[in-house]
């Protein structure tokens, strides 16, 4: 190995300057990028760009992050979007940004229960109660459910057949293992197929307590199917 004595000496290998200056060593980088070496301590100094592996930017300001534009990096600041109907919202764009978006009340969507006859059914001027998964009994507390406490409404119910007269459909609310209160505010009257109406008051169920529907009729009614579903439009 051919050994240089000189103050200063440069050479030009695959694309860095490597300048040599007494016990110091100092790498320049294209992109005027420059790594010192002085006494075992090795510090940075200028910007790495993204093609040489850096990010081209020169400060971290305070809840800033860096976002890819494409072809280089930009320190965008997060703003505090921390009011009730405030969210951080984050535009793709030219340029690219963080905001605080508002957040509109959006419309509530609650549960639906549906009550059927699973088989058909017989109504010979008599009732028999409707319960969940197509439950049928002429026994009111064999179909009874227990649901969470809210209002419940748009009562709607349709029948498979032309019943020839009228059966009334009553949607009925008490205690778990009792007599309910039927048709107090929510009931169907069916008298024909087709697309159903729905009954739009409001029905109040607490904690603790159970509901059914009553199909009842003064005519003889057989082999019909009763779908019914109620809805829960607020706790």
């Amino acid at each position: 190995m051919k050994k240089f004595v000189t103050s200063k000496l440069s050479h030009l290998i695959r694309g860095l300057s490597i300048i040599i200056v007494g016990s110091s060593i100092a790498w320049a980088i294209e992109g005027s990028t420059n790594i010192d070496v002085s006494n075992g301590v090795i510090s940075l100094t200028g910007t790495v760009p993204v093609a040489n592996g850096g990010t081209g930017v020169t400060s971290a300001g305070d809840t800033e992050v860096l976002v890819g534009d494409g072809s280089s990096f930009v320190a965008l600041t997060i703003p505090d979007c921390d009011a009730a109907n405030e969210a951080l919202n984050f535009t793709d764009g030219t340029p690219n940004s963080f905001s605080c978006a508002t957040i509109s009340a959006g419309t509530a969507v609650y549960s639906e229960v549906i009550l059927s006859s699973e088989t058909a059914i017989d109504l010979n001027n008599n009732s028999i109660y409707l319960g969940a998964n197509g439950k049928v009994s002429s026994t009111e507390n064999n179909v009874q459910i227990p649901l969470n406490a809210g209002t419940y409404s748009n009562l709607g119910c349709t029948v498979s057949a032309s019943p020839g007269g009228t059966i009334l459909v009553e949607f009925g609310v008490g205690t778990c293992g009792s007599a309910l209160t039927y048709g107090a505010n929510l009931s169907q009257s069916l008298t024909a197929t087709g697309a159903p109406t729905f009954d739009t008051d409001n029905q109040a169920v607490t904690s603790g307590q159970c509901v059914a529907l009553k199909a009842s009729t003064t005519t003889d009614v057989s082999s019909v199917h009763i779908s019914c579903s109620v809805q829960k439009t607020s706790n």
